[in-house]
Parts: structure tokens; C-alpha cells; sequence
């Protein structure tokens, strides 16, 4: 490598690096003011949703359980959207191209507060499987077989992806309790990334079926009032079938949640993700991903005892984490109240002009990490939803790869002037930036 590139390299790294921990850094009310250069960043703060109800309607009261809590506002809120387009999902058996149905598909969107956008849609038996009113945002598309691969979603627009599944093995087995009976209507799931994905269900039995599970998965079974089996591995045998028996673990209490706004209307279509086993130990510990129905309302039947963690997502809110402790003596029942999220909408330009893929870094302005890394759009724009509310600071930075033979001289990073601005919830930045050159 020539010694000017690798120079040039080595000054991008410091540079995104550098900016980074700048944006980590808090800063003191008697910091001095900066002083005046080229750059310009302009920013107004305004209300972006109107309340659904009252400020006065009446609230669920604290100590109901989950179950027993009815709606007392008007209705759910609805946050509004921006453009949107659809997607199609091509499944096929990547032996022969055959498509490959009844595989479950999660789609995500990375680096923003908001992850999951759908965890329970299965390809038809042509394979397909279709999503509607898609934000137009890349996402991850995943199958709880393995494969996975991203899409862009386009405006007004059908995107089609194919995903090819490698399916090794036909795994069936039984599901049963530790005095040997058979658990009906048990769950097997399989492990993808950090989540537990449902994979299939066991017949009134405990008897389960399912094609097309690649070698080297992990698979775990739950059932209702049972802690989880202990997980295991498919193993790479001769032979197409395979057979895995799972034994659930002792009685354990189920945690039932609700999820409420502010002014106690159920909130549809809530993603909950409960953690709960030793954090040291991955294989040990369990993460499940689940959507709420219409009323707010999930549950998960069979936790272990212990400390669990709850984190709560949904559409124009902010997150939620809480820690509970689960016994064994009863049932968990709560509800999580979600505050209406703050959001940025930035225009980055250079000369005048928008600037597409430039890096927005979002933090908070108390010293913790960068709360959200994104991309702009071809059109230089960049939308962050999901935040709480607070302090923050926003930067955009441009650091291109220099051509070979290019000096260090010629291959300017770029970078906004640090924006600090209050957020409060339910309230929109509007931000635009003016990258200045520097070398």
C-alpha cells in the first residue's frame, strides 16, 4: 500500500472516531461560545403531534391487573407517516429453487430506537409473503430458517427480494413435561442473532414437524406455565430427518403486559422484548420478541424466576426499558406508559447542494454513547424518530475513500457544525446543515 494512502486511510478513521467522541462529550454551561466560521446550521422546534385525548381524560388505574384494564381514552394514537412503499418477499429452497413455504419473516431497521417493523408474517405456499405501508427505509429481511439479506424500500413502489433459504434437515420430536407427558400445543423456536424466533407449533400431544432447518441451529421449546427446555443444536448427521425431543423445565409464572400512552389508550401493535437469565452466559439466557394485539396486551407463559428486563417499542414513541423480578409464588402483571417520542428531520448540503450518504450522529448531551448513526437519503435527507426526550447533539460528517494514487490533501473530510438543541416529547427538530471542508 502506497504510504499516501495508507495515510489517508488512517486520517479517515481518527477523523469519524474523534467526531464521535466529541458527540460523547458533555458540555458545561459555562463553555465558551464558538466562534463564527462558514458552516450554517438552522433548527426550529415544533409541535408535531396533537393529542389524541384530553389532558384530563381519566387514566387506568394503577393497580389492575393487565387483563382486567380497559381503554378509558378515546382511541389508540396514530402517528403519521411519511412516504411509504410496499414488499415482497420471494422464499425459495436454495437446493432447487422450489419455494419454500410456511417460513416465518421478521423485518428490522438498524440504528434507530424503532427496530422491529413485523415479527409473525409467513410465506404463503408459493413462498410469498407481502408487507404494506412500509416506511422508506432499508431493512433487514430474516427468516427464522437462517437466511437473511436487506432491502431498500422505495416510494410508491413495490420492492421484491428473493431470499434463499438453505434447508438441510426435516426436524420433528416431542415436547413434554418432567413427569413425561406430553405438552400440548408447546412451541419450538429457533435462535437468529440475539432473539429467539417462533419456528413452530406442537399438536394437542406435544408432537411437532417442521421442514427445512439448517444444520447448526439452535433450537429451545416452551410451553404454557413450564420454564423454558434447555436449548439445543441441530447436529450435521447422514440424513435428511432428524430427531430432537425437549423436556420443559419446572411450573413457572407467566408476565402479562399492557401497553398504554400517556393518557391511558391502549397502544396496537407494541414490540416488547423480554430478557431475562444470567447475562453473562448467552446460551443460558433467553431474549423473546413479541408484538401486542390491538388493546396493548401480550404475555409470556413460562418465565424462570429471576430479574427480567422489558424493553417496549412502538411507532411515534419513545422506549421504555424497565426491570422487574419475577417469583414463583404468582403471575406478573403490568402495565408500561409511553411517552409521544421526539424526532429530528435534517437536510444536509455541501455547497449549496444535498448530500447523499453522509453520516448523521445523534447523542445525548450527558456523555453517553451515540444514541443513533444514520445514513442520508439521495436526497440529503435524514429522519430520526423514536427519541426521548432531552438534550442532544447532532452531527453530520462526510469522510470519503481517497482514489489510490490520491494525496491525503485531496481527500477532505467534511464535517456540520455540532447542533445542541432541547427535544421535549412529542416535539420535531428541523434541522439543516451546511458541511464545511476541512483537511
Amino acid at each position: 500500500m502506497k504510504p499516501g494512502l495508507a495515510f489517508a486511510l488512517l486520517l479517515a478513521a481518527a477523523t469519524v472516531i474523534g467526531l464521535a467522541l466529541w458527540l460523547s462529550k458533555p458540555s458545561g454551561a459555562d463553555a465558551q461560545a464558538s466562534q463564527p466560521h462558514e458552516s450554517e446550521v438552522r433548527f426550529e422546534v415544533h409541535r408535531a403531534f396533537e393529542a389524541a385525548t384530553p389532558l384530563d381524560a381519566p387514566t387506568a388505574q394503577p393497580g389492575a391487573a393487565a387483563d382486567d384494564r380497559e381503554p378509558r381514552a378515546t382511541g389508540p394514537f396514530v402517528p403519521s407517516s411519511g412516504p411509504v412503499g410496499s414488499l415482497c418477499v420471494q422464499a425459495v429452497w436454495k437446493s432447487n429453487g422450489e419455494p419454500a413455504a410456511n417460513v416465518g419473516i421478521q423485518l428490522l431497521r438498524r440504528n434507530r430506537p424503532v427496530v422491529l417493523l413485523d415479527a409473525d408474517s409467513f410465506t404463503d405456499a408459493g413462498g410469498t409473503a407481502l408487507f404494506a405501508d412500509l416506511e422508506c427505509v432499508e431493512v433487514l429481511v430474516r427468516s427464522n430458517r437462517g437466511a437473511q439479506t436487506t432491502a431498500r424500500i422505495a416510494r410508491d413502489k413495490r420492492t421484491v427480494v428473493r431470499l434463499e433459504i438453505e434447508g438441510a434437515y426435516h426436524v420433528a420430536g416431542r415436547v413434554t413435561t418432567r413427569n413425561g407427558q406430553g405438552a400440548p400445543h408447546a412451541k419450538i423456536w429457533i435462535r437468529a442473532d440475539d432473539d429467539w424466533i417462533f419456528l413452530a407449533e406442537c399438536d394437542s400431544a406435544g408432537d411437532y414437524n417442521v421442514a427445512g432447518v439448517p444444520w447448526g441451529s439452535r433450537l429451545i421449546a416452551t410451553g404454557n406455565g413450564f420454564a423454558p427446555s434447555h436449548s439445543t443444536s441441530v447436529p450435521n448427521r447422514v440424513g435428511s430427518a432428524q430427531h430432537e425431543d425437549f423436556v420443559l423445565g419446572g411450573e413457572a409464572p407467566s408476565v402479562r403486559v399492557q401497553v398504554l400512552d400517556a393518557h391511558g389508550a391502549p397502544v396496537p401493535r407494541a414490540v416488547a422484548t423480554l430478557e431475562s437469565g444470567p447475562r453473562d452466559s448467552p446460551e443460558a439466557s433467553v431474549r423473546w420478541t413479541k408484538v401486542c394485539d390491538e388493546q396493548g396486551r401480550l404475555a409470556y407463559n413460562g418465565v424462570s424466576p429471576g430479574d427480567v428486563f422489558v424493553t417496549v417499542q412502538a411507532e411515534g414513541f419513545a422506549p421504555v426499558r424497565s426491570f422487574w423480578y419475577v417469583t414463583s409464588a404468582c403471575d406478573l402483571d403490568h402495565s408500561v406508559r409511553l411517552e409521544r417520542a421526539a424526532t429530528v428531520v435534517g437536510e444536509v448540503r455541501l455547497d449549496g447542494r444535498p448530500v447523499a450518504h453522509a453520516t448523521v450522529l445523534v447523542a445525548l448531551d450527558d456523555g453517553r454513547p451515540i444514541a443513533c448513526m444514520l445514513k442520508t437519503n439521495a436526497d440529503g435527507g435524514v429522519r430520526v424518530d423514536g427519541l426521548s426526550a432531552g438534550r442532544y447533539r447532532v452531527l453530520a460528517v462526510t469522510s470519503p475513500t481517497p482514489p489510490p494514487d490520491a494525496e491525503p490533501s485531496l481527500a477532505p473530510s467534511t464535517a456540520s457544525d455540532t447542533l445542541e438543541a432541547e427535544l421535549a416529547a412529542g416535539q420535531t427538530l428541523s434541522w439543516r446543515a451546511e458541511l464545511r471542508r476541512w483537511n
